[in-house]
């Protein structure tokens, strides 16, 4: 059977050569042509395909680099108070004291001026301010440089002045570190289970309250304005239109008086280039709420002392 197809198969070739010969063509040998394009298109999908291999693993060298250095610095400061959290109890030693975790950090790179942590995401980062708002984008607290860039301060806040808004910067990489996880609180569940995160700072451990979430672009809303120097309408009108912003609402009191913090990542649902997430929260510092009782108790008394005094004169 299969030789009776095979000379089938030899006596159509035949015919159709003779057709040919009948229309005044010759037939002609398979050209190699074919071949030769057959393999270029082997070496350019091998190319395509060591081009790709090059990179990701170049990705993953990056990523597991960033990872190393995250646990060299979270090793630093877990080592200083024994614990491996960040609750405002573990800052505090029993006489009272409170346990410097910055002063470590600084000998890393005196330009860290906070740390920065939200529950249930990976972020869990030192805070830098440089200079400008450029180099940090692509170098690490220990000024390598790096795609993955640092968590940093813009260089125009001031620390500890009131009625400000602090902006912290931090890219959205792809396998979720630095800002990524800011995108968690674009679900309501989490935004509604994570109404605070930890913001450590020279000046004091601030918990901060959650009340806005948005999708914006660099040319939308003007978020990034720090406040410095605004008047108490300017601040709340600020405030205001923050919260209209918010994807979801929540009820938190802000004052004049008080200090704001902004996280800043890239998003691209509006615009892949000027693309914008943002979440902002109220900044309450922790550990201050004994000494004000203290002094009203002392106010209290001395106010009972004198009105004692003036008894005793009138008498």
């Amino acid at each position: 059977m299969y030789w009776d197809d095979k000379k089938l198969k030899e006596e159509k070739l035949v015919k159709r050569n003779r057709r040919r010969e009948v229309h005044g063509k010759k037939a002609k040998p398979r050209s190699k042509a074919w071949k030769w394009i057959l393999n270029l298109l082997i070496f350019a999908f091998a190319g395509v395909f060591v081009y790709a291999a090059y990179h990701l693993f170049s990705d993953f060298m990056v990523y597991h680099h960033n990872r190393q250095v995250k646990n060299e610095i979270q090793e630093v400061i877990y080592q200083e108070i024994g614990e491996e959290t960040l609750e405002y109890k573990d800052l505090v030693r029993d006489d009272g004291t409170k346990i410097d975790i910055l002063t470590p950090l600084r000998k890393i790179n005196p330009e860290i001026i906070g740390w920065i942590h939200i529950d249930d995401t990976t972020i869990d980062y030192p805070v830098v301010q440089g200079t400008d708002n450029d180099y940090y984008l692509n170098h690490n607290v220990y000024k390598e440089e790096t795609i993955c860039g640092s968590i940093f301060m813009d260089k125009d806040n001031e620390l500890g002045q009131p009625r400000q808004n602090y902006i912290l910067y931090g890219h959205r990489m792809n396998d979720d570190s630095m800002f990524g996880h800011v995108s968690k609180f674009l679900k309501e569940d989490f935004f509604n289970e994570h109404p605070t995160f930890t913001l450590i700072l020279e000046d004091g451990y601030y918990t901060c309250e959650v009340f806005a979430v948005y999708q914006t672009t660099t040319f939308g809303f003007q978020y990034y304005q720090n406040m410095l120097g605004s008047s108490e309408d300017q601040f709340q009108q600020f405030i205001m239109s923050c919260k209209s912003m918010s994807k979801f609402q929540r009820d938190v009191e802000i004052t004049p008086e008080d200090t704001i913090v902004t996280l800043s990542t890239c998003d691209y649902a509006l615009d892949v280039d000027t693309g914008r997430l943002v979440l902002q929260a109220k900044m309450v510092k922790q550990g201050e709420e004994e000494a004000p009782q203290e002094e009203t108790e002392e106010a209290s008394e001395e106010d009972a002392a004198e009105e004692d005094a003036e008894e005793e004169s009138e008498d």
